[in-house]
C-alpha cells in the first residue's frame, strides 16, 4: 500500500469520526487481549474483529450504533454492531473507496472506483437497495453529505488532472446530477452551515468551486494552487490554502471565504517563503477559536505551524523543527495541540509555546481523544507486516503504549461502547481498544 492510500484512509477515518459508522451481522467474535494488552493499565483491546481486504473508508449510524467498513480489495462492507460486537458483510461493486452515512434518508453511500457507481445500502437492513450509474469512464473515491438538501455529493478521483466531475445523488429517489468544476478537482468538501453550501478546491485552475443545494455549481478565483479546505466555526468562514507562486519562490497562501461567498481576505506569511501546506491539517482550539495550520518550508528544510486567529490574521508562527510534521490535534483534557509526524515523536504546542517533544516507539499519524480513557490515542502505519504500537498521551503529556495488530492506522471513538477502533491494515481487522 503506498502512502497516498495511506492518507487518504487517515482523512476517511476523520470524517468518520465526526459523523459516526455499519452491514448484515452474522457471526459473533470476540477475541482475547492481544500479547502486550495486559502491560497496559489504562488500555486493554477488548475485541478483535476481522475485515475485508484492504480497508478504505469508515462510516457510522447513530441510531443502530453500527460500524460500516469498506474494504477495496474484496469488494465488500463490513458491518459491525458497536452494542453486540457481532459482524458480518455485503457485497458492493468493485474498487469501493470510502462509505459516507446519509442521516437524511438513513442509507449508506458507497462509491465503487472500478465500477462506476454508487452502491446504496439500506441501514434498517443492511442490503444494497440501488446501485446508480454515473456513467462511462468514472472514478468515483469519496462522497460527502450535504445537510441544505439531504442529497450526497460523489466526487471524482484527482488522479486524472483534468476537469473535475462530481454527481449529486437525490435523497430518496438516487437519481444522479452530473456536476463540472474547474481543473485539478481535490476530492474532497466541506459544507458552511451559514452559506448552506458546499466548497472544494480545483488545484490546476486556482478556483473554489461552490456548490448549492439545488446543485448550482459557482466558480470563486483564489488564485494559486489551492489544496485544502475547512470551516471555521467561530466566524463561519471558509479557509482555504495552497500555495502560491511569488517571483522565484513560493509561499502559503490562505483564502478567507465569507458566507456571502467572496473573498475576505487574503494571508501570506513573508518570513516562511518556499511553504507549502505538506499535508492539509488544521487543529482547532475552540478555547481560543484559533486553528493551528501545519506546513513545510522547502527552502529551509523545517517545519512549523501557523496560529490563524478568529480576526482572519496569523497571529503567530511556531517553528517546530527540521522534522516533516503532518497533523494538528486539540486535546480538550488539556488544551494541548498535538503535531504529529514521521519521525518517533509529538510535538507539543501550548498556546503559542512549543514544548519538550513527546518520544515515541513507532509514528503516530492520526490522534483521536478518547474522553473515557482521557488520552490522546494514537497509530502510526509502519508497514504491512509490522506490528504496531499503539500510543496513549494523558493529559499531563505522560506516553503509554500497547501492541495492535500489522500496519495500524485511523482510530476513531465510538461513544457507543466508548472504545477506539484501530484500523489494522497488514492484519486486515480491527482492534478495540478502551
Amino acid at each position: 500500500m503506498n502512502r497516498t492510500r495511506v492518507r487518504h484512509v487517515l482523512t476517511t477515518a476523520a470524517i468518520a469520526a465526526i459523523f459516526l459508522i455499519a452491514m448484515p451481522v452474522a457471526s459473533a467474535h470476540t477475541a482475547a487481549p492481544a500479547p502486550g494488552a495486559s502491560s497496559i493499565a489504562a488500555a486493554s483491546i477488548h475485541y478483535t474483529i476481522p475485515t475485508g481486504k484492504e480497508m478504505s473508508g469508515f462510516a457510522y449510524d447513530p441510531t443502530t450504533y453500527e460500524v460500516y467498513i469498506s474494504n477495496e480489495g474484496s469488494n465488500n462492507v463490513t458491518i459491525i454492531s458497536s452494542t453486540s460486537h457481532t459482524h458480518s458483510s455485503v457485497h458492493v461493486g468493485k474498487s469501493p473507496l470510502g462509505i459516507l452515512y446519509n442521516p437524511g434518508d438513513k442509507e449508506l453511500y458507497v462509491p465503487n472506483y472500478n465500477s462506476s457507481n454508487v452502491s446504496v445500502i439500506s441501514a434498517s437492513t443492511n442490503k444494497v437497495v440501488a446501485n446508480p450509474s454515473l456513467g462511462v469512464g468514472a472514478k468515483p473515491s469519496s462522497a460527502v453529505y450535504d445537510p441544505a438538501s439531504g442529497d450526497v455529493l460523489v466526487l471524482n478521483s484527482t488522479s486524472s488532472l483534468g476537469t473535475g466531475l462530481g454527481w449529486m445523488i437525490s435523497n430518496g429517489t438516487n437519481t444522479v446530477k452530473k456536476l463540472t468544476f474547474g481543473s485539478g478537482t481535490i476530492s474532497s468538501a466541506v459544507y458552511n452551515p451559514k452559506s448552506k453550501d458546499l466548497y472544494l478546491v480545483n488545484y490546476i485552475a486556482g478556483t473554489v468551486s461552490i456548490v448549492s443545494g439545488t446543485g448550482t455549481v459557482t466558480s470563486l478565483s483564489v488564485g494559486g494552487t489551492p489544496a485544502y479546505e475547512i470551516v471555521d466555526p467561530a466566524t463561519n468562514d471558509t479557509l482555504v490554502w495552497g500555495t502560491y507562486t511569488s517571483g522565484t519562490h513560493e509561499e502559503l497562501r490562505i483564502s478567507v471565504i465569507s458566507s456571502s461567498n467572496t473573498v475576505a481576505t487574503t494571508l501570506l506569511d513573508k518570513s516562511v517563503n518556499g511553504a507549502y501546506p505538506l499535508v492539509g491539517s488544521a487543529g482547532y482550539d475552540p478555547a481560543t477559536k484559533d486553528f493551528y495550520l501545519v506546513a513545510f518550508n522547502y527552502t529551509s528544510n523545517k517545519s512549523f505551524a501557523l496560529v490563524i486567529s478568529s480576526s482572519n490574521a496569523i497571529s503567530s508562527t511556531i517553528a517546530l523543527g527540521p522534522t516533516g510534521y503532518l497533523y494538528a490535534f486539540y486535546d480538550p483534557a488539556n488544551g494541548d495541540v498535538y503535531v504529529t509526524t514521521d519521525a518517533k515523536q509529538i510535538a507539543v504546542i501550548s498556546g503559542t509555546t512549543l514544548g519538550t517533544p513527546i518520544k515515541t516507539k513507532q509514528s503516530a499519524y492520526f490522534l483521536v481523544y478518547d474522553p473515557t480513557l482521557k488520552d490522546m490515542v494514537g497509530a502510526g502505519y509502519v508497514n504491512l507486516k509490522t506490528v504496531s504500537v499503539l500510543n496513549l498521551i494523558s493529559s499531563s503529556n505522560s506516553l503509554s503504549t500497547l501492541k495492535v495488530g500489522k500496519g495500524a492506522v485511523a482510530p476513531f471513538y465510538d461513544p457507543k461502547d466508548t472504545y477506539v477502533y484501530v484500523a489494522n491494515l497488514g492484519s486486515d481487522d480491527l482492534d478495540l481498544v478502551g
